[in-house]
């Protein structure tokens, strides 16, 4: 999307700092986060977590 870590960070109230830390696996976002981070990006968790849980992109996520 072309977004900044500083515009991603404003737009879901998380501090530059912990974007970064979920972006380099140093710290695992809750759900809510994660959820907040999705819509600000205009996508889903799924999409989010696919390089971390690969599913099949035309199953349901596991738990769905």
């Amino acid at each position: 999307m072309g977004l900044s870590l500083a515009d991603l960070s404003a737009r879901v109230d998380l501090s530059p700092f912990t974007i970064n830390s979920y972006e380099r696996g140093r710290r695992l976002p809750s759900l809510e986060a994660l959820d907040v981070v999705a819509r600000a990006l205009d996508t889903d968790v799924r999409e989010l977590l696919a390089g971390v849980f690969p599913w099949d992109g035309g199953a349901e996520a596991p738990g769905n």
